[in-house]
């Protein structure tokens, strides 16, 4: 039976302390990028589903991009593929 292997993209902020907040719980010093470039991360998204795993669905891709508005403290994991 061949191995599978998929891309995996895991981003993480964390200062050089080790910690993410601020002594007072503030976070305000990393930048939320929302927008993602699947081209610059060469994945190719015309014609592949690519889903919100979270929120159950499938989203709309329009030029190889994806933007969504994170909430504080939330999470977007999504699924590029069948």
């Amino acid at each position: 039976m061949p191995a599978m292997s998929r891309r995996l993209r895991y981003q993480v902020a964390v200062s050089l302390d080790g910690f993410i907040a601020g002594p007072n719980g503030e976070y305000d010093w990393i930048v939320m990028d929302s927008a993602i470039d699947f081209a610059a991360l060469h994945i190719n998204t015309q014609g592949v589903p690519v889903r919100d795993l979270w929120a159950h669905r499938r989203v709309r891709v329009q030029d190889n991009k994806y933007t969504v508005t994170i909430p504080s403290h939330g999470v977007v994991m999504l699924r590029v593929g069948r």
